[in-house]
């Protein structure tokens, strides 16, 4: 799937990696709401571009298992600023 020398799988393995570091150093307390933001963040990412593309909310909303209203609703403003 992945060429051996391709540079966004070695970034993304590093990225992963450094998350990984930072966890080990967070209070086990807080781990679950760290790993809960980061999550979030790359959803917000991921609808960016792909809002950037041209995607529509109708096919977010079935990508995210809600309705393209209530996908809008949730991150349109966080993703579309007015």
């Amino acid at each position: 799937m992945f060429g051996d020398g391709d540079e966004n799988t070695t970034q993304g393995l590093g990225q992963l990696a450094g998350e990984a570091r930072r966890l080990r150093k967070t209070p086990a307390s807080r781990q679950p709401q760290h790993a809960r933001a980061r999550s979030e963040q790359q959803i917000v990412e991921a609808l960016v571009a792909a809002r950037a593309a041209g995607t529509s909310w109708q096919k977010i909303g079935a990508i995210l298992g809600t309705s393209a209203q209530a996908a809008q609703q949730r991150y349109g403003a966080v993703i579309e600023p007015a």
